[in-house]
């Protein structure tokens, strides 16, 4: 799922033959929705299967251990360092994101041993199994778009610290300080927060041939599909894709030449003439950090693009291509922080040695 929003597009063309099947809202003969694996390739059903059933999986495990160990790290340097507090807020993001990689109910929705897969997509496997299966893919979807939509914004908040630090040193020491970066970061949880609940609210679920139980995108008034097109497919794409791309592409240009310049006057200067302010090694890290998220919004954007007029047969393959591109990033800044920043590197080899000294001990 690569950001929840693109699982819908497919539900919107079946919705008044959903609400038919049920009754609900349509009077008129049954039909029924068929799974769109239904029409997949063999080759790229396998593919999809490998990812969801093995490789998501796996890059869960080892990106939540690496985000855990990100948090570790952190906390060692100092959660005082405003630097620190926007990194974490970026990880607790990227973690949510990763949650994705252990959708089971998903998983279990499209691929599991459902007796009438694959004709029909749902769950299968009883009242109470289906209403459990139903919560957990709630709270997944949720997480999920909440961590993708909030990961594109403290990115845009690293920008522009390093930014105030390059350009205006002394302005920089006065409004960039722990309390500031932490309210940023707060600020930009709350923004976001509201997108997921409207999200989920436009999802309903149905019941098909009396047992199959299907969660998908469902609208009951007119003006809900006006006003979930208008957010979902302009407004939220705007803040989340366009404004991420300009902003960190030309802060990390500008701020790119600025260091250059700096770091080569630094060197026709005396410790003692040398008065920049920030440091080389933290900018480096954070615009580092902000670059992975550029590439990947860039690569997800144009997926989005390809995805709107894709057949249906490889729909899913490129919604998993997509889902591949949001948990690689998801898993990346703690491989950043050691291979660029050498004081993040030494706390991470002091915790394992540490680790290592009390195995030893025990």
């Amino acid at each position: 799922m690569a950001g929840v929003h693109q699982s819908t597009m497919k539900f919107l063309n079946i919705t008044t033959e959903i609400s038919s099947a049920i009754g609900t809202t349509v009077k008129g003969p049954k039909l029924y929705t068929l799974c769109v694996f239904t029409w997949t390739p063999p080759v790229e059903l396998s593919i999809i299967k490998a990812l969801k059933i093995y490789i998501f999986p796996l890059m869960f495990l080892i990106g939540f251990s690496a985000n855990m160990m990100s948090v570790a790290i952190l906390k060692r340097s100092g959660l005082k360092k405003p630097t620190n507090v926007l990194l974490l807020g970026m990880v607790i993001a990227d973690s949510m994101v990763l949650l994705q990689g252990i959708n089971f109910a998903e998983l279990l929705s499209c691929l599991g041993p459902n007796y009438e897969y694959p004709k029909y997509c749902g769950w299968q496997y009883g009242v109470l199994v289906n209403y459990f299966l139903l919560a957990c893919d709630i709270l997944t979807y949720f997480f999920v778009e909440y961590g993708i939509r909030v990961n594109t914004t403290i990115p845009i908040l690293i920008t522009l610290e390093r930014f105030l630090a390059v350009y205006m040193p002394m302005t920089f020491k006065k409004i960039v300080t722990t309390k500031s970066a932490m309210i940023s970061v707060i600020a930009a949880y709350v923004v976001w927060l509201p997108w997921p609940v409207f999200y989920l609210s436009m999802f309903r679920y149905f019941i098909q041939l009396e047992k199959i139980m299907l969660f998908a995108i469902g609208f009951q008034r007119d003006n809900q599909l006006e006003i979930y097109t208008l957010l979902n497919y302009n407004v939220v794409p705007f803040f989340s894709t366009w404004m991420p791309i300009f902003f960190i592409g030309i802060g990390c240009i500008l701020i790119s030449i600025k260091v250059k310049v700096t770091l080569s006057r630094r060197k026709q200067m005396t410790s003692k003439q040398d008065s920049a302010t920030w440091s080389a090694r933290t900018t480096r890290t954070l615009l580092t950090t902000c670059l992975f998220l550029f590439m990947s919004t860039i690569i997800s954007f144009f997926l989005d693009y390809f995805n709107n007029s894709i057949d249906d047969g490889y729909y899913y393959f490129e919604e998993e291509c997509a889902t591949l591109n949001y948990m690689l990033n998801a898993s990346s800044n703690f491989f950043v922080y050691i291979a660029t920043n050498r004081n993040f590197a030494k706390i991470f080899k002091d915790i394992i040695c540490r680790k290592k000294r009390r195995q030893q001990i025990y």
